[in-house]
């Protein structure tokens, strides 16, 4: 899951929250607009462009000057809460390639 947006920040601040729903049953979330752009849903009202479907509004994290959006702590707050435990699972080596294989052509 990757929360609601908003075009208000503390808005946006109070979806981040249900999240946790997902967190205990052991589901991720992921920021899925993390930088603003012109795609919808990835800028707030003052870029000028509105698509006209309604929410979910705007869901960056990041806006265009680098700084965060407010109310981005929101998430952290919420991953504080589930810090991540042991390793993430390794390939086994019989795990074939079939696209890129790093370093070589």
């Amino acid at each position: 899951e990757c929360s609601w947006g908003a075009w208000e920040a503390e808005e946006r601040a109070k979806n981040i929250p249900a999240l946790e729903t997902f967190l205990e049953i052991g589901a991720g979330i992921v920021p899925y607009i993390l930088y603003e752009s012109p795609v919808m849903d990835a800028h707030g009202k003052d870029a000028g462009i509105h698509y006209g479907w309604g929410a979910p509004e705007d869901l960056c994290f990041i806006r265009k000057d680098g700084s965060l959006r407010k109310g981005h702590g929101a998430i952290n707050d919420l991953m504080a809460k589930y810090p991540l435990t042991g390793e993430p699972p390794a390939l086994p080596r019989q795990c074939p390639y079939t696209t890129f294989r790093p370093g070589q052509p």
